[in-house]
């Protein structure tokens, strides 16, 4: 079995063991449904930004008509898709992103994708509360 992508990401890998599980009849748990939440754009608005993950790499948050899109430095810019006022879901790259503040008020993002979890703060003005 050969699956072929275009693209540098995971999920091509999560499709290509899927399949292989499902032709060698092995157990598989199919995905959970992601179920779409109605976000308002004050919602949005509060995410939007920039988020230093690690020295050289941040995630740049923006809202463009209604839909929240996040882009890794050197990397594409893809859609996320809200599943709450705080968990959005990264589908093109099977990633997803919590929003929230720290203890001092700072806002930040969690990205969890693959097993690691990365958290980076917000930069800028309204960083912080």
């Amino acid at each position: 079995m050969v699956v072929l992508s275009n693209r540098r990401c995971g999920a091509a890998d999560t499709a290509a063991w899927a399949l292989i599980s499902i032709a060698m009849r092995a157990s598989y748990a199919a995905p959970a449904r992601l179920v779409p939440g109605a976000v308002g754009l004050e919602v949005l608005d509060t995410d939007r930004g920039d988020y230093e993950i690690l020295p050289g790499l941040s995630l740049a948050v923006t809202v463009e008509d209604g839909c929240l899109w996040v882009q890794l430095t050197g990397q594409e810019r893809f859609p996320a898709v809200a599943t709450s006022a705080t968990r959005f879901v990264v589908r093109a790259v099977d990633a997803e992103l919590r929003f929230g503040r720290d203890e001092r008020g700072a806002a930040r993002v969690t990205v969890r994708q693959h097993g690691r979890e990365l958290t980076g703060r917000k930069r800028g003005p309204n960083a912080v509360r």
